[in-house]
């Protein structure tokens, strides 16, 4: 990420609606409040009157008006559509809606802030925003800007968007739209928090919380960063790690993230975190400075005022909150803590729905009889959606084999066919056999709870889709129902894998089927894990003459070039070989379940070295339609694997437009999970109040 000066302004570019009645305070007047279960009544209010405020300042901004542009915007060469609201224009590349947009949430956001800190701050007189939608145009601005010396321009390109010192001019040129606006809005409620004195450089906490709250209070999304994000490298913790990864996932919830990063077996010192700077923000101190500066608008918004103008004035940042909160500095930690626990279940009261904490206790409120009511009236409700997603799955489904075969067991390779001179007899060890166990044990982790339960998989051994469970099976339902997932999206990602897959024949086919087969020992026993399995842990595992020569002649048709017993000298040249071909049959399995895991949810099961590739693979789908069979033409085999995953990363960094599409998907897809949680508390309510004397929901 790059930072650069906006009018003074740091600017680091990364990846619930909320207007007022009350003051949305858990202050009493008393001195101290009226504890936790004033926070919740508070916090509840505080987010539907910030709602309801945010959409009345949008309301209440005159219409900007459409201008010519003046000579010094006109001198750039480029087409712009010039707007122009209270003070303010917006000049964009990409058409007057932008301009109009841009320029209208720009005069919102100065109003919201006045409203929530009682000052009368203001944009620099004359401010000219640029939205600029090309390089063509950003190289134009700054090479023709007046006021850019020859080492400032040069500066200035490296970054993602900057304000031209000297000037009250400030121009974002990377992103599609709705990147463009969060930046806009960002650099905006920096330059707001000046007026009580707020700077990044002195309240780092304050300000980075603040100024991300309040942005995706207008946008929903966290795009803008001041202070770049350490290099995930650097960080070393390794929950630091997993939290860097996912504050820039698509639809992330800081403050459920947050939850927990104030517990009191955290080793951490909540006034440390007030005076941290800007370089030493590590992931977790982003996310608790995001939810204090949340705690703030949302339960005690009626001292945000004084703690703005008293930091900002350099008071200490602890004797402010203790004052204007009402309790001592050392309540507050566990304060938050509670909060932060309690806050999805109050969001989710605020916005009409359940909480899936709330779901999951009347899912386990029900005796089994009931659970198959739910799981009936599930499906009966869903019927009446017309999501994207549904309709994608009901048009994959249609297709399905009415009765797919049951998964079966591995086969492996035939001794007597590839390693004649030593036909070792193979015997098929059970699954409850130690040996399995501890072997199961060393290489296969424990099963990821964002991992979808799955009835149905595709068998890529025999490039056919299996069953492998029960799909009717109650508790398997509900907990993808969770995830987002209706019931037979594990057929439908079945479906996908069998498209994306070779043809039959293919050397691509061939790799895959040679993998599947299972793994054995030089004893002759064979175990219920698949070589692609055993190859993928990257430990040192034994490889007997026949499954090496198995791949080797199925594969490459090679049956002369290695012969069982394979002499030691030889097997560094045949494990080389080995290694390239499962490198081969990786790439080519693991790209396509990416993309299966994606077509109905917005992000994937964590795949090792695709954390960073949801949305590209996301403006893949959108832009084949979401039609597997269109999108099964372009992917590449192993060889073309690295130009491919190349070429999409650097076509979503160039075109951001492209890359807007995989996020908006992927927000689509959010949006459609929500919709189905709510039609499975529907169905939870049905099967609460059945009775077991009722006939079952299936005969009514």
């Amino acid at each position: 990420m790059a930072s650069g000066w906006i009018g003074g302004i740091v600017l680091a570019v990364a990846a619930a609606a909320s207007g007022f009645e009350g003051d949305g305070s858990g202050h009493d007047g008393s001195g101290h409040d009226g504890g936790l279960e004033h926070d919740d009544e508070a916090g509840v209010r505080g987010r539907s009157e910030l709602a309801a405020l945010v959409a009345r300042c949008l309301e209440q901004q005159a219409d900007p008006t459409a201008d010519e542009l003046e000579p010094q915007e006109g001198a750039f060469g480029l087409a712009l559509s010039a707007f122009e609201a209270r003070g303010l224009r917006v000049l964009a590349t990409s058409g007057p809606e932008e301009s109009r947009r841009a320029a209208r949430s720009l005069g919102a956001a100065r109003a919201l802030f006045i409203e929530l800190s009682g000052s009368e701050a203001s944009y620099p007189p004359g401010l000219r925003t640029y939205l600029l939608a090309t390089s063509e145009a950003k190289d134009a601005f700054l090479k023709q800007h007046p006021k850019l010396s020859p080492e400032t321009r040069a500066a200035l390109a490296k970054l993602e968007g900057s304000g031209v010192p000297g000037t009250a001019d400030w121009a974002f040129w990377e992103g599609d739209e709705e990147k463009r606006l969060d930046g806009a809005l960002r650099v905006a409620f920096n330059w707001l928090l000046r007026t009580p004195g707020v700077t990044l450089e002195r309240h780092a906490w304050l300000h980075e919380g603040l100024g991300f709250y309040l942005t995706h209070a207008f946008t929903q999304t966290y795009l803008t960063w001041m202070v770049p994000l350490r290099p995930a490298r650097t960080l070393g913790v390794a929950e630091e790690v997993a939290l860097h990864a996912q504050l820039g996932e698509p639809g992330a919830d800081w403050l459920a993230l947050a939850r927990g990063l104030f517990a009191a077996e955290r080793k951490f010192e909540l006034e440390e975190l007030l005076h941290l700077e800007p370089r030493e923000l590590r992931p977790s101190d982003h996310l608790r400075a995001h939810a204090l500066a949340a705690y703030l608008m949302e339960v005690h918004r009626s001292a945000l005022g004084a703690v703005l103008t008293r930091v900002g004035a350099g008071e200490d940042p602890r004797a402010v909150l203790e004052e204007s909160l009402g309790f001592p500095f050392a309540e507050l930690r566990a304060r938050m803590d509670s909060w932060l626990e309690r806050r999805e279940v109050l969001v989710a009261k605020a916005e009409g729905r359940r909480s899936d904490a709330e779901l999951e206790a009347q899912w386990r409120a029900l005796i089994p009889a009931q659970k198959k009511v739910a799981v009936v009236a599930f499906e009966r409700a869903l019927e009446g959606l017309d999501t994207p997603q549904l309709r994608w799955l009901r048009a994959l489904v249609a297709n399905a084999p009415a009765d797919p075969p049951q998964v079966g067991v591995l086969p492996f390779f035939d001794p007597k066919v590839h390693a004649p001179a030593q036909p070792i007899a193979r015997k098929r060890l059970a699954a409850t056999d130690a040996r399995v166990k501890r072997l199961v044990e060393e290489v296969r982790k424990a099963p990821d709870a964002r991992a979808p339960v799955l009835a149905f998989d595709y068998d890529w051994g025999q490039a056919r889709v299996v069953r492998c469970g029960d799909p009717a099976e109650p508790e398997a339902v509900f907990h993808n129902a969770l995830l987002g997932l209706p019931p037979r999206a594990d057929l439908a990602r079945a479906l996908v894998l069998a498209t994306l897959d070779g043809p039959e024949g293919s050397k691509g086919r061939r790799l895959q089927a040679a993998f599947s087969h299972a793994y054995t020992d030089r004893g002759g026993s064979v175990y219920p894990l698949s070589l692609f399995e055993m190859w993928s842990t990257g430990e040192t595992i034994e490889m007997p003459d026949v499954d090496t020569l198995g791949i080797v002649h199925d594969v490459l048709d090679q049956w002369n070039r290695w012969v069982a017993p394979v002499d030691g000298a030889q097997h560094d040249a045949l494990y080389e070989v080995i290694g390239e071909l499962f490198l081969a049959c990786r790439r080519w399995r693991e790209l396509r379940m990416a993309l299966a895991d994606l077509l109905l949810a917005p992000s994937m099961t964590p795949r090792p070295g695709y954390e960073t590739q949801v949305l590209n693979l996301q403006a893949l789908w959108a832009e084949h339609a979401s039609n597997p069979s269109e999108l099964a033409k372009v992917l590449p085999d192993s060889a073309g694997f690295e130009a491919f995953l190349t070429e999409l990363v650097a076509r979503c960094q160039r075109d951001f437009k492209y890359y807007g599409q995989g996020r908006r998907r992927a927000a689509l897809l959010r949006q459609d999970g929500v919709a189905l949680r709510i039609a499975l508390g529907v169905a939870l309510d049905e099967a609460a109040v059945w009775r077991a004397e009722e006939p079952p929901a299936t005969e009514r």
